[in-house]
């Protein structure tokens, strides 16, 4: 019986899924959110990767990820990808093998995304308290997929 109260979808629709470059949100939390995201990469780009917070049509975060931070040798004629811990701020790189993603945790050091991965913006955001159709992210580059995971915060 809360339910309706608290704001809670029962289903979510196009709600925190990627599509055509974007990812519609929905916070009707008391406050701000942290969030995680995975962003799968097109094949071997090393183009840089864009990704903006709006809210009511506005940009209110923008970030510029340079894609060659992480280029290695190893890591040549792999799908790479990037996890986003929005709470600490830290980038982290994956591998995407056969659509699934490769991620060690438990060795995030070897992993972990130095600032110079950083062309532009600032990676400690939180998604707004926002209505359906108020926030979304849109990204830029060679992205081929994004999974975001956040909880709704009530007071």
């Amino acid at each position: 019986e809360w339910a309706p109260t608290s704001g809670l979808l029962e289903e979510k629709g196009e709600i925190d899924t990627y599509s055509n470059d974007t990812i519609k949100l929905y916070n009707p939390g008391d406050v701000k959110t942290n969030f995680d995201m995975y962003i799968d990469i097109d094949s071997t780009s090393t183009a840089d990767v864009e990704i903006d917070l709006h809210k009511n049509g506005s940009p209110i975060s923008q970030l510029t990820l340079d894609m060659n931070a992480i280029s290695k040798p190893q890591l040549e004629n792999l799908q790479l990808g990037i996890y986003w811990e929005s709470k600490t701020g830290l980038l982290y790189w994956y591998k995407v093998i056969d659509g699934k993603r490769v991620f060690d945790f438990g060795d995030r050091l070897n992993y972990r995304l130095g600032n110079d991965a950083i062309k532009n913006g600032e990676t400690l955001i939180k998604i707004p308290t926002c209505d359906i159709g108020e926030c979304h992210f849109e990204f830029g580059g060679p992205v081929s997929n994004v999974e975001i995971n956040y909880n709704y915060l009530y007071f």
